[in-house]
């Protein structure tokens, strides 16, 4: 991370090579897809600002244009994803970036930037007023606060989840089998993972407070 990266480019035979830092280059079609996709739009981008006749002499990365960017994210790695913005907005600061993605990442790195959120609501596409860029705000609360999901878990797990929480509710309701359906639940949360074994512990210490008042009675 942070060395230096170069191009390097053969005429007789045509060949384009990258090297990082001291390291032997290496063809530029052995990189991942997405990194090969990122050198490849941002190489097109530069060749077509050069070649507009612009009415004065300027650098490419110093030119005030529109940037239009479709999922920038695909096929790269979270770390990229959420590196990928701020790059293109230090290599062109004079840019107006508009940028489409399904990324928390790429929300979350976009400096000084509005939302624009669009929601299905009864088959129509309905756009959202727009809300300021949450810099220093955490990959799952854009999920859920942004993005719309509501769980930080797979499908089975949330599954799983809800039925603890409607077996809590059937034992505070006094419903017969409630308990074994907790025990049930416990069980099977515990087995997954330690992290849905602290939120039931949590859940079951939740439990046991609500009914202390009513055992005290």
């Amino acid at each position: 991370m942070g060395a230096p990266v170069a191009f390097v480019v053969d005429v007789d035979p045509f060949a384009v090579t990258i090297r990082v830092g001291d390291r032997a280059p290496v063809a530029v079609d052995v990189l991942p897809d997405g990194v090969q996709s990122l050198v490849s739009w941002l190489g097109d981008l530069l060749m077509r600002l050069d070649r507009i006749p612009w009415a004065t002499p300027m650098p490419p990365t110093e030119r005030a244009f529109v940037l239009l960017l479709d999922e920038v994210e695909v096929h790269l790695h979270p770390l990229w994803q959420r590196a990928v913005l701020p790059m293109v907005e230090r290599l062109f600061p004079k840019a107006q970036i508009i940028a489409s993605t399904h990324s928390p990442f790429v929300i979350g790195s976009a400096a000084d930037a509005w939302i624009h959120r669009f929601r299905e609501v009864d088959g129509t596409v309905v756009v959202d007023p727009p809300v300021r860029g949450p810099n220093g705000v955490s990959g799952a609360e854009i999920l859920r606060e942004i993005m719309g999901v509501p769980t930080d878990f797979d499908l089975e797990s949330e599954r799983h989840l809800d039925e603890l929480r409607a077996a809590i509710s059937a034992r505070l309701r006094n419903e017969p089998d409630a308990q074994s359906a907790i025990d049930r639940e416990v069980a099977w949360l515990s087995g997954r993972s330690a992290e849905l074994a602290v939120i039931a512990r949590h859940e079951l210490r939740q439990l046991q407070r609500q009914l202390a008042p009513n055992a005290a009675k």
